[in-house]
């Protein structure tokens, strides 16, 4: 059995379960995508096949997202129970503050590449700041890369930052938001570098997450803001702002300027 590839997708949008209501013994794997990605959850259901794992495929009929309100159709696999299923669970439930030591181990380009299209997207901008004039560009600005990983904790996203870090040679950083810390990839060879790894393994439905173009002559005394990003939210912008009397970093915006200098848990703190 291909653990890795259960592991990313449990990571990812997918979810261990044991039906012991139903006399199981062993954990079954299960992912549920809006029916918008459904050729992007049969490539990984075949992913799954290639790697030994049956699954069995079915469609919604028209429920209400509880995240937006509205109506919508959903499609689902859920793979058999496997024994080597059951020992992932085991292993990566009850998600608590952090990943089991070796669980990121084995992780390769392709399970990053399916993390990041479960959890992941691009925040962009239209314009670039030169001083005090914001100037148009050609194409949207890709001002980071984000993997969404607050379910797994602030020692969950610090552990993943890391594994980044020594198994690729990609610096991401745990960014403050709302909702909590996620991992953050701000340098623009960090976001090359990040494209051109996980490119070959994206879905080509997918491939919206990583468009855009790096703008190579961002005055680095002016840094782009993400303000853009969080209009409906005024306290998240807020966050995004330096510290009084610390310069940003050189090849990244000012939020990580805040984040290299505060311990995760502290900076929590400061902000609840």
């Amino acid at each position: 059995m291909d653990k890795a590839l259960v592991k990313a997708m449990v990571i990812g949008d997918g979810s261990l379960s044991i039906r012991r209501s139903h006399g199981f013994k062993n954990a079954q794997l299960r992912i549920l995508h809006a029916f918008a990605q459904r050729d992007y959850l049969l490539w990984k259901r075949e992913l799954l096949a290639d790697a030994g794992i049956g699954s069995h495929y079915w469609e919604s009929e028209s429920v209400t997202n509880p995240y937006t309100g509205k109506r919508a159709v959903f499609c689902t696999i859920e793979t058999r129970a496997y024994p080597g299923l059951t020992d992932l669970f085991f292993s990566m439930y009850p998600k608590k503050d952090g990943f089991d030591p070796g669980i990121l181990d084995d992780l390769g380009p392709l399970h990053l590449a399916i993390i990041y299209q479960d959890d992941g997207g691009k925040v962009t901008a239209n314009t670039v700041r030169y001083g005090t004039r914001s100037v148009p560009t050609v194409e949207p600005y890709v001002v980071s890369y984000r993997i969404a990983l607050q379910s797994h904790g602030d020692k969950g996203v610090s552990q993943f930052c890391e594994w980044m870090g020594q198994r690729f040679g990609i610096t991401a950083r745990p960014l403050l938001v709302p909702s909590g810390y996620t991992v953050a990839i701000y340098r623009k060879a960090d976001k090359a570098n990040f494209r051109n790894l996980i490119q070959p393994f994206v879905h080509p439905t997918m491939m919206y997450k990583l468009e855009g173009t790096f703008e190579a002559h961002v005055d680095h005394r002016e840094r782009l803001s993400e303000r853009e990003s969080f209009e409906e939210n005024p306290w998240a912008a807020m966050q995004q702002s330096e510290l009084p009397g610390i310069e940003p970093e050189e090849d990244g915006p000012k939020s990580l300027s805040r984040l290299e200098r505060l311990e995760w848990v502290g900076a929590l703190e400061v902000y609840k």
